[in-house]
This record gives C-alpha cells, structure tokens and sequence, in this order.
C-alpha cells in the first residue's frame, strides 16, 4: 500500500515528529509511505530521519517504489493550505484522502486571531483566516469528503460526521533515546544551575492557543521562589506570544532559556528534571488535544504533574501522574511542592509514568492501528 502524507509544515516540529515516527514504522510493515512539506521546509526536513521526505510540488509528480500512485493521501491537519494541497493532490494521485486531526482547530484559529470561537463559527465568512489556519467551513467540507478520519486523542472524533470512520492513534516518543538517565552535572554546571536548586523542564513552544496556562507555570516557579525555595525553570521551545508580562519580571531570575536543540539532545535536558510539569486547564483547548511532550516526559520516568483531561482520564491521580483540578498556578506550586518534599511519592509518580509510557504508548503499535484503519477504509471503498 503506497501512503503519502501531506505536513502542515517542516518535520523537525512537533507534528512533523509524529508523522516521521508513524511513516517508519508502517514502513516496517510493509507499506510505501512518504512525506510531503511545504515546498520552503523541504530543506530542513532533510535533516537526519529515517523517513522519506519530499516537496509538495515533488509529490504532485511522486511515483512509489512499485511504479504506481498514492493508494491514500493522509492530510495531517485540516487547515487550509494542508486541504487545498491535498485535494490537489488526490485529484493528481487518483485516489480518496483521509484527514488527521491534532487540536480544537476553531480554538487555535480563533486564539490566533484574538476571538472567541463563538465569533469565529458566525463570522467566519467576513473574516480573512490566514490559510496557515483552518477555517471552519472549509474544514467541515474537507473532513466530510473524506474517505476517513484519525484524531490525537477520542475527544477529536466528534469533529467527524458521524458516516465517517474514525481512529485514535495515540503518539509516542523514541525509546531509543527517550529513556531514564543520570542527570548530566557538566550540563547542569553549564546552565549554572545552584547544586540545591530543583529543576522543572519545559520544551514546548508558547503561542496564543496556550499562553495563559504556560503563564501558571511561571506563576507557579515564583510562588515557590517566593517561599524561599531553591528551584530552576529550564526553558527550551519558542514564544510567539507574549509570556513574561511586567508582573512576572521577577521571575526570570530563576528561569533558564536554552537555544533550540536537536531533538536526540532534549533527553540530556529532559534528564535534569526533578519532575515535569504539562500546564493547562480543562477547557476547550486541552480537552481536544494530547500535548506531544506527554510521551517524552513519561518515558524519561520523572513525576508528571498535568490536568485531568485528554490523556489524564486514562492516568490514575497519585500513581502515574498528579493531576490538576484547576490548573492554576497555585495549585501547579503546591503539587510541585508536595512531590519536591514526598521522596517516596516522587519515586511512585516516576516509575508509574515510565510502566504507563512502556505498556501504552508505542509507535509501532499506532502504526498497527492504523494500517488495520487503511485496509478497512479500503474495503468500505471497495479496493483499489
């Protein structure tokens, strides 16, 4: 089966991560999958990856290893460049298309443009959406023309029409690296981090759709500051909106800001952690979404701190993970604390988040997933 996934954008990002992983590992199964970006990433997606990775313009005129076309086009987001592209594409390519869903796009589309979804649904017409975003209608007509659909999390699915198959194909992390290890004290000497101090990691990037929660998190590091305790926030990862406002200035002195590593290297960051702490509150946001540091953290078998939804409802509190009522940043500083003076909790709280990382998340077992969705959405089509 020949499988071409269409990128939103580079494969060094986050999405691009899970599509690299999910494409070699159908690749050991047999499939011909390659992936395609945007014709301005294609540079930087030929980075080390053990996946085939051309342009969107090369894959207009892409032949698989067989001679033949795409069997499926896989578009990875609905947002507009991704669904003008692949409807080209499978025009092209002779063939159906399925559509990948990762957010709440009408919460990223609107946070982006500074509204409420509310007003995005009912003024969507008058409103120019940037096509690096999807917009409602068009992505309610791409999704209901497709052949089929996978989603991040279940919570996804009811994006779906209800005609339409649907699976949840949880992401993963390399195991190769992604792994328990002693902390580096070179690398921590080097971030001059105080040798009493306790370290919190955080590698995600900050954008409209997640500023305030990762603003508790910086709430929650100077409420501990403020009682006196010895702690360092080591940021990795972009701000493309406005993070530290003038009330939280004082704060930066315990925060440590790394430049943009490559990906094999975040696990020596990632090992300096006491715990890891996922930000974010039960609202329309993180209810649709499974953040793509959740596998790394849990593989690294370090406490994990995050709020009871998307993958918190299959994490039991206290066992594999401390999960968050509120979300705010009183109650991220009294779990950090709590897990900072309860040795024997920590100890619980790491080794549960590595048996659930080892026993759940596994990309050749999303793979299997979704090679059994392809060969059944095929047979609903009638083959090839």
């Amino acid at each position: 089966m020949n499988i071409l996934f269409v990128c939103h954008n580079g494969i060094a990002t986050n999405s691009g991560t899970h599509v690299s992983n999910i494409a070699t590992a159908l690749g050991k199964l047999g499939l011909d999958v390659v992936a395609a970006v945007p014709d301005d990433n294609l540079v930087t997606s030929r980075s080390p990856t053990t996946c085939k990775v051309i342009s969107w313009s090369e894959a207009e005129i892409h032949r698989f290893a067989d001679g033949g076309k795409a069997d499926f086009i896989h578009a990875w987001t609905p947002r507009q460049h991704v669904a003008r592209r692949t409807r080209s594409l499978a025009s092209l390519h002779d063939c159906n298309y399925l559509v990948h869903l990762e957010d709440n796009e009408y919460v990223v589309t609107s946070s982006q443009l500074g509204i409420t979804p509310g007003d995005l649904m009912s003024r969507s017409q008058e409103l120019k959406i940037p096509e690096m975003l999807a917009d409602p209608e068009d992505m309610h007509e791409f999704i209901a023309t497709s052949a089929g659909v996978t989603v991040l999390i279940k919570s996804l699915l009811e994006f779906k029409p209800s005609n339409l198959p649907g699976i949840e194909i949880w992401p993963s992390a390399e195991k190769e690296i992604f792994q328990p290890r002693a902390a580096d004290t070179a690398l921590r000497r080097s971030l001059a981090i105080p040798d009493d101090s306790k370290v919190v990691v955080y590698h995600g990037n900050v954008h409209a759709a997640n500023v305030e929660e990762v603003r508790s998190l910086y709430l929650a590091v100077a409420a501990l500051a403020r009682d006196g305790r010895r702690i360092t926030l080591v940021r990795l990862g972009e701000d493309y909106a406005e993070l530290v406002t003038d009330s939280l200035k004082s704060v930066e002195a315990h925060v440590v800001r790394v430049a943009f590593q490559p990906r094999e290297r975040l696990p020596d960051y990632l090992a300096l952690a006491d715990l890891f702490v996922q930000p974010g509150r039960v609202d329309e946001f993180n209810i649709y979404r499974f953040p793509s540091k959740l596998p790394e953290f849990f593989a690294m078998g370090k406490p994990v701190i995050m709020p009871a939804t998307n993958l918190g409802h299959a994490l039991v509190h206290g066992q594999n993970a401390f999960l968050l009522r509120k979300g705010d940043g009183l109650e991220i500083a009294n779990a950090m604390a709590r897990i900072f003076d309860d040795e024997g909790l920590a100890t619980v709280l790491g080794q549960g988040a590595k048996d659930f990382f080892d026993q759940n998340l596994s990309w050749d077992r999303s793979a299997a997933k979704l090679e059994k969705f392809y060969g059944n959405v095929s047979g609903m089509l009638g083959g090839w």
